[in-house]
């Protein structure tokens, strides 16, 4: 034990997001939403970023990126959230 370090910054690893549950609404307000939740569990991720989805290889860019009714530019891991994409990926193989 007492040649551990510290654990290395989670935000520093390549970004990885586990998928917990697609959500779907059709409101006013959002007309056939699709949103991805899950858990970032390393690196960061933003607004209009690249995303490749496995293990379809289906890629996507992020249009939002919110936690309840709160929406940011940019999240680090570790961090729970919903990612809206700019396409209808709701299908994961």
């Amino acid at each position: 034990l007492n040649t551990m370090t510290n654990p290395t910054d989670p935000c520093t690893f390549p970004t990885r997001m586990y998928v917990q549950q697609v959500l779907r609404m059709d409101t006013p307000e959002r007309p056939d939403y699709r949103g991805i939740a899950g858990y970032l569990a390393s690196g960061t991720l933003q607004k209009n970023d690249l995303v490749r989805i496995f293990p379809s290889d289906s890629t996507a860019r992020i249009k939002t990126i919110s936690l309840g009714n709160k929406e940011f530019e940019q999240v680090q891991a570790p961090f729970s959230c919903t990612l809206e994409l700019d396409q209808d990926l709701d299908h994961f193989y």
